[in-house]
């Protein structure tokens, strides 16, 4: 979990490089490109973000092309912040060209989409993510 006393901390930095609503009506989406290293504090930055300016479109792509590591803790909380919007009825997916989210069960039998890049949702399903 990255909580060892005696482990140098990681340098925190918001993880949240961008934030975007992509298309329009039922084909938007909100992008939020994320960066860096994903782990608690970096985690609890997105929680936040989704709590305090929840997206307001049919569906969140989070860009993990920029993540350079997910740690666990962290993505137990990406996870589970996939799981809550989809519960909400928002589809989810993942740009994870690199394979960071490796096998992203969310819980309750549910997996968001993955792809390689943002245009290949684009062209996919104009937006739609899934």
């Amino acid at each position: 979990m990255n909580l060892h006393l005696m482990e140098a901390p990681i340098v925190s930095q918001s993880v949240l490089r961008r934030r975007a609503v992509q298309g329009e009506g039922d084909e938007a989406f909100t992008l939020l490109e994320l960066h860096g290293d994903i782990h608690f504090t970096n985690a609890e930055g997105i929680v936040r973000a989704m709590v305090e300016d929840p997206a307001e479109t049919p569906g969140v792509v989070f860009d993990l092309t920029l993540v350079r590591a997910v740690l666990p803790v962290g993505r137990r909380m990406l996870l589970e912040v996939i799981r809550r919007l989809h519960r909400d009825d928002i589809e989810v997916a993942l740009v994870d060209p690199d394979g960071r989210l490796a096998d992203p069960d969310a819980g309750d039998g549910y997996r968001p989409r993955v792809v390689s890049s943002v245009d290949e949702l684009r062209q996919g399903v104009t937006g739609s993510p899934q």
